[in-house]
């Protein structure tokens, strides 16, 4: 008891200030409450920013991977495409060749020609399989990161409710360290 504001005898009324207790303990209990509140949103706002962060960087890994994989394979699609141009027009050639020499070079360059469209069918599935995969990859390390941005909000907000329970809590305590009447009368 820090303070005794009545005496027996003393008429009072509704609301007055009866006792004080000592509120050093519990003053001092409240600003601990309240850094650790302040420390769980500055953690809050940490993480979440973090997260935020890492997922931005991972939408972007995904948007420019993306891009560069859709080039690769129009790329070789047009490599296949021009390839089969090529063969096309050499064996038009061969048909309107009109001495054997020419039609054997002529049959050389084919045979050469579709030993370059078989590589670069190949290099097509290839770069069509890496597309799959890679963007395959990144979506989910967009999702993966997308779930830590709400694990880190639904994690941080419970800290801080945790923390403004605990602050709540000191400023019961130090509000009931004065004692008032609870009607009027005579002590």
């Amino acid at each position: 008891v820090s303070k005794v504001h009545v005496a027996v005898g003393d008429t009072v009324k509704k609301g007055d200030t009866l006792i004080t207790f000592d509120e050093s303990d519990l003053e001092e209990a409240l600003e601990e409450a309240q850094e650790s509140l302040s420390e769980a949103e500055e953690d809050l706002a940490k993480s979440i920013s973090k997260a935020n962060k890492q997922l931005s960087e991972a939408q972007s890994t995904y948007n420019s991977e993306k891009t560069k994989l859709a080039k690769k394979v129009s790329e070789a699609k047009s490599d296949l495409s021009d390839l089969k141009s090529q063969i096309s027009s050499v064996k038009k050639k061969i048909k309107n060749a009109k001495d054997n020499q020419t039609k054997t070079q002529l049959q050389e360059q084919l045979t050469k020609l579709q030993e370059q469209l078989t590589q670069a069918e190949s290099a097509y599935e290839q770069a069509v399989e890496n597309q799959e995969s890679t963007n395959k990859q990144n979506l989910s390390n967009v999702e993966n990161t997308s779930d830590s941005v709400d694990e880190a909000t639904s994690n941080g907000n419970r800290s801080v409710k945790e923390a403004q329970k605990q602050v709540d809590q000191a400023q019961e305590n130090l509000e009931s360290c004065v004692v008032k009447a609870t009607i009027s009368g005579t002590v």
